[in-house]
């Protein structure tokens, strides 16, 4: 995956390079960030998130801009690599909504399904996981975040999420026990 200009709004100096973020369309607000730099870029980035600074992705000709108002603090982890640059990685603490991120959107429905089992005590079985991620997102529950890692916010409490696999149960849309998988000739 090729790596992608990030730079800071009014910083000249604060240009990094990218390959994993997770952008809420709708706000533009950055849940998931990994980024390559200068120390000084990287300390840049570090004080502009949380002081709601504007970040912008260059993708080719493409801008995604991302806007920080009301960001809360991110939680940060760094490492110097080999070249001298230093690698971050910044999540912000999302508490509700529920941020779930996976390798990649074969997994995504089976990270979903972990995360709400872990946090909610989700009563549902893992064969449901595909069709739980598609309503949660058909009911404007969940809304899929832009960039190259596969992620998820998810705005459910435990109470819609009951109400969603009971209804599910009731119309017949996922089964108890499981349907076995059948196999093709």
């Amino acid at each position: 995956m090729p790596l992608r200009a990030l730079e800071i709004s009014d910083q000249a100096d604060a240009r990094l390079w990218t390959d994993a973020w997770a952008i809420d369309p709708s706000t533009h607000e950055v849940h998931f960030l990994s980024a390559v730099g200068t120390p000084s870029a990287v300390r840049a980035l570090q004080k502009a998130l949380p002081s709601a600074g504007d970040l912008t992705i260059r993708e080719g000709t493409r801008s995604i801009a991302c806007h920080g108002r009301n960001w809360p603090a991110y939680q940060w982890r760094t490492g110097r690599l080999p070249s001298g640059a230093v690698h971050l990685l910044a999540v912000r603490p999302v508490r509700r909504p529920r941020l779930v991120i996976a390798p990649n959107e074969e997994t995504l429905p089976q990270a979903l399904f972990n995360a709400l089992l872990d946090e909610h005590a989700l009563m549902a079985l893992p064969e449901w996981a595909p069709w739980l991620l598609q309503t949660l997102l058909n009911q404007n529950h969940a809304t899929r975040l832009d960039g190259p890692t596969a992620a998820v916010l998810v705005t459910a409490e435990e109470a819609i999420l009951d109400a969603t696999i009971q209804n599910g149960l009731g119309v017949a849309a996922i089964a108890f026990p499981p349907e076995p998988a059948t196999e093709s000739a």
